[in-house]
């Protein structure tokens, strides 16, 4: 099969029988960009093709202007496991976007976006890391998974270098440690090993504090958004003291003053500085000076 975008401008569709020999390969060489395989999905689809339950319907599959497989690889899937052709209507010349679009009822989330987009190594708890910061530092109260996708993809390498503390003490945390090293704070790496090598210098070692209120504070906090600014606040709050160099005895769950924590950013070229409107959904406004193309996501940028 070969799809010329030259050719195709606008979709078009045919219904054709689709056997397990044309299935494969199209399943294998031609699904580049999609969110991993439910093999419960396929079993159910396949049980259903072997079973004589499978209906045709104008949900089939599709291919965008590159050829790329862009929706249907589990009835693909299930085809090849059953071994029992199906009509399915195809699609050909899909928008190359489209894929972020399609299967909104099923809806695809943000950890298999990133996944589709090449981030394989713990992708959802990635994604709920660039949430939590912007619950927690941008006050989005409802982020959308474009808005979640795009936001983890600008700052993938800091959120990529702190899974660890993610996974050992949640997606807040990670984000707090994430974003200290989005502004280049000299503590975080340093920190970040005592962290989880639990080598302190004391006791009154930051980490130290923030490790005793991961067992003592974390466990009674809610789980909603709620929660997850209070952790976010602990794990802040310990990274600032790190690093301006303070012992610490007790941690608060107060809210970072963040308009502070912007003061304490290692200097940058005054020719590198520009100024950045983060806009919350609540239509807040905090005007800070950021470094160009900085942290604040592309979807709260006002126009410059």
């Amino acid at each position: 099969m070969t799809t010329s975008q030259n050719q195709i401008q606008t979709p078009s569709s045919t219904f054709q029988r689709i056997d397990p020999d044309l299935a494969k390969p199209w399943r294998d060489g031609h699904a580049h960009k999609n969110r991993p395989v439910s093999k419960a999905h396929v079993r159910t689809l396949a049980a259903d093709l072997a079973a004589g339950r499978w209906k045709t319907t104008h949900q089939g599959i599709a291919f965008d202007l590159n050829d790329n497989l862009v929706d249907g690889q589990h009835r693909l899937w299930a085809i090849v496991e059953s071994g029992v052709p199906a009509v399915l209507q195809v699609t050909r010349g899909v928008d190359p976007m489209a894929f972020e679009a399609i299967d909104q009822h099923r809806k695809r989330t943000a950890g298999q976006i990133l996944a589709m987009e090449g981030i394989q190594r713990d992708a959802p708890r990635f994604a709920a890391m660039a949430r939590a910061l912007l619950v927690a530092r941008y006050g989005h109260s409802r982020p959308t998974v474009t808005e979640g996708t795009q936001f983890a993809l600008e700052h993938q390498e800091h959120f990529g270098k702190y899974l660890p503390i993610a996974r050992k003490f949640g997606p807040a945390a990670g984000a707090a440690f994430a974003l200290a090293s989005m502004w280049g704070w000299q503590s975080v790496d340093e920190s970040a090993k005592r962290l989880m090598d639990l080598d302190f210098t004391g006791e009154s070692d930051p980490m130290k504090v923030f490790y005793k209120a991961t067992e003592s504070q974390f466990p009674r906090l809610g789980s909603g958004d709620s929660g997850l600014k209070e952790r976010f606040a602990i794990a802040m709050n310990c990274l600032t003291a790190a690093e301006e160099h303070r012992g610490m005895k007790v941690v608060r769950k107060n809210q970072p003053d963040f308009e502070r924590l912007e003061s304490i950013r290692p200097p940058v070229a005054e020719n590198d500085v520009a100024e950045a409107t983060a806009t919350s959904r609540s239509g807040l406004q905090a005007r800070v000076p950021m470094p160009e193309g900085d942290l604040v996501p592309d979807i709260m940028r006002a126009s410059r």
